[in-house]
């Protein structure tokens, strides 16, 4: 097959088999958020315009699907008034919904130091005395055993004759 110049390539292009749905099924695309929503825009995805003008559109779940078939005469009447070639129905349909992938959320973090500190992990011993000084902070205000010396809540003392629960089982 010999190569033929870009002009001719393209002059053939209308005449083939489909071309005409694949403009008006782009012609849709441009023109959907605008006419549906954003809000039914997410939950929908137009999938082609099959012969004789009825666009196939995806929904998020049969309840889309349902609703939208009930409002698709004032839905292709809106569409309608966007496109050069009117489409003649819309069917809506859960079958073939696939969940776009949800964008990553890239966290940066405010200093070098910051990531230095979450890429590399604690050592045991650090990490113990992070414990420790955290279950300081919050116990400082407590009673202590009388027996022990031990922090403790002061429902506990009164439970166990003002022993914490260890010296009161000893």
């Amino acid at each position: 097959m010999p190569f033929q110049p870009v002009k001719n390539v393209l002059s053939t292009l209308p005449k083939r088999q489909g071309w005409r749905e694949y403009q008006q099924f782009q012609e849709v695309l441009s023109c959907w958020t605008d006419v549906v929503g954003a809000a039914v825009a997410l939950q929908t995805r137009p999938q082609n315009v099959a012969p004789r003008g009825v666009l196939k559109v995806a929904t998020s779940s049969s309840v889309w699907a349902q609703n939208l078939g009930f409002e698709r005469r004032q839905i292709l009447s809106k569409l309608n008034a966007h496109l050069e070639l009117p489409l003649t129905d819309l069917y809506f349909s859960c079958s073939q919904w696939q969940p776009t992938p949800q964008p990553l959320l890239v966290v940066k973090p405010p200093s070098a130091l910051k990531q230095a500190q979450l890429i590399q992990s604690p050592s045991p011993q650090t990490a113990f005395q992070r414990w420790e000084n955290s279950i300081k902070r919050r116990s400082q205000h407590l009673p202590l055993c009388p027996r022990c010396q031990c922090p403790t809540p002061r429902l506990e003392l009164e439970q166990h004759d003002g022993l914490c629960n260890l010296c009161s089982v000893r």
